[in-house]
């Protein structure tokens, strides 16, 4: 990206560009390594197209979902960043092009905001008379355009941000939470002929901030070459590659009192995308007290049950198997052939406590 021509002829004029998510899981888009990317712009914007009122998820879990990929993108910088643009009623390009229904378009952009956003901005102003996005919801649309709902929806819209915008300048709240999200990791395991077809790294990540969200705990996102210490926990799902520089960084954060959680399906590859032998490097095993020995796939339809406490829950996709373990045995697989444990590991010397999730939890209504 060449910003230094723009630099040099406006340099009090700041440089970013909007960047995008994929419909509907809302993952980053993953073309570009958007952490670099964020090195070289003045600020974050992004083009928020959820799928309001689909009928594969609820209002509240997409909700959630678009609220992670807000955290995601305020990450980048650690400031607040702007929707660059956003819908009023559909989004042509979408599988089905549904308008947004009442009252939808004010929660949404009010979460925006919520979220850190400094503004809603809008495509497109005018609809366009022709070209692929003719259809594509407007501000002010083909017919009379005062009266459409879209019309009336943005104009309660800029009266709430009329009312809140001394919130809109203020800085979001310091996060303890930090979720660990790796590009190379993710291109590496993308293009692993394995495990599966898909690998579910952005579904995992979205599972593991349910909680936070719900709880109204914030979170942070970040790269394996941002600063941890900030940080009282920290979550590292599915992170299949990993370098030696970055297994002492997380291996000294645990030793300084941080609480780490990793899961299956970590610490496979090393920066050249070359297997560790053992599955794990001698460093992830002492960080988590244990010996991995293999990772059952399961085919969609499937599942197993482990037994904690003394009651069965369901788990699917992955289960991973163990050996050489000196942690604290919390619950044991109850069917298939697997007769090992998830474990919750307290590794005696100075090391904190260090879990890692073996499988995926099926989670109950």
């Amino acid at each position: 990206m060449k910003q230094h021509p723009l630099k040099k002829i406006t340099p009090n004029i700041p440089v970013t560009t909007n960047m995008m998510a994929g419909n509907p899981l809302m993952d980053p888009f993953a073309g570009f390594d958007y952490q670099k990317v964020a090195r070289h712009l003045d600020f974050i914007s992004w083009d928020s197209y959820s799928a309001w009122g689909n009928d594969s998820q609820s209002t509240e879990e997409l909700g959630r979902n678009v609220g992670l990929i807000h955290d995601f993108f305020r990450s980048l910088k650690h400031q607040n960043f702007l929707v660059m643009e956003n819908t009023p009623s559909r989004v042509n390009w979408h599988n089905f092009d549904r308008a947004k229904i009442p009252g939808m378009h004010e929660l949404a952009s009010l979460q925006d905001v919520a979220h850190g956003s400094q503004g809603v901005l809008y495509f497109q102003l005018r609809a366009s008379r022709g070209s692929s996005e003719m259809f594509h919801g407007a501000v002010i649309e083909h017919r009379h355009p005062e009266k459409t709902r879209a019309f009336k929806d943005v104009t309660k819209v800029g009266k709430d941000l009329e009312k809140i915008s001394p919130i809109v300048a203020t800085n979001y709240a310091k996060a303890k939470v930090a979720i660990v999200f790796s590009y190379d990791s993710y291109w590496a395991l993308q293009d692993a002929e394995s495990y599966s077809e898909n690998k579910k790294v952005w579904q995992t990540i979205q599972k593991h901030y349910r909680y936070f969200y719900d709880h109204d705990i914030p979170v942070d996102f970040v790269s394996p070459e941002d600063e941890f210490s900030q940080y009282d926990l920290l979550i590292d799902p599915m992170h299949f590659l990993m370098s030696k520089s970055y297994l002492e960084k997380i291996g000294n954060y645990v030793k300084n009192g941080g609480k780490l959680v990793g899961t299956y399906i970590s610490g496979v590859v090393d920066e050249n995308d070359l297997a560790y032998m053992n599955e794990w490097p001698k460093e992830l095993q002492e960080i988590y007290g244990l010996e991995p020995l293999e990772t059952d796939v399961l085919y969609l339809g499937q599942s197993n049950l482990i037994n904690f406490e003394g009651k069965e829950y369901p788990v699917h996709d992955y289960c991973k198997t163990l050996i050489n373990c000196t942690g604290k045995v919390l619950a044991t697989y109850s069917t298939d052939f697997i007769e090992i444990h998830l474990l919750l590991l307290s590794i005696p010397t100075e090391l904190a406590k260090a879990i890692t999730l073996l499988v995926v939890l099926i989670i109950l209504s």
